[in-house]
């Protein structure tokens, strides 16, 4: 067991900075992409998310590949997700409704010497043992204090 951590700290205009170990501040802002402004020049959460899938998910396919022998020419993933954004934080509409990301779809683009049904099942095995894969689709123990 390993644990990650992160500190994240709002910095006005609904705009955060996150600090990951000694690397530079990585920036959100929780602007929602119809609402777009020249203001927002960083992700919101959500995109952040599934660039966090996208990342991992890639990673694993990288390593499960290598692990086989299979030489990958090239490997991108395009990553969209449809998000019900109308009671978001608690506000606007209260009626009860999925909150978040109700649907994922990635699409997988590698090129590689390998029958297809082989590289099936590394895009599946990849994605059962993805980390953030798992997070997404499995029930995560949430423990949120005040302190």
């Amino acid at each position: 067991m390993r644990t990650l951590r992160c500190r994240t700290v709002a910095k006005g205009r609904l705009r955060q900075l996150n600090y990951i170990r000694d690397l530079p501040p990585q920036e959100v802002m929780e602007v929602e992409p119809e609402n777009l402004s020249p203001e927002a020049v960083a992700p919101n959460a959500s995109e952040a998310l599934l660039a966090a899938f996208g990342s991992c998910l890639v990673t694993g396919i990288h390593a499960n590949a290598l692990a086989q022998g299979l030489l990958i020419r090239s490997l991108e993933l395009e990553l969209e997700a449809d998000i019900n954004i109308s009671g978001s934080w608690g506000t606007g509409q209260f009626n009860p409704h999925t909150i978040g990301f109700e649907t994922i779809r990635v699409s997988v683009r590698l090129d590689a010497e390998s029958p297809r049904a082989m590289l099936e099942a590394l895009v599946a095995h990849a994605t059962l043992w993805s980390p953030v894969a798992n997070t997404l689709h499995n029930p995560v123990h949430l423990d949120v204090t005040l302190v």
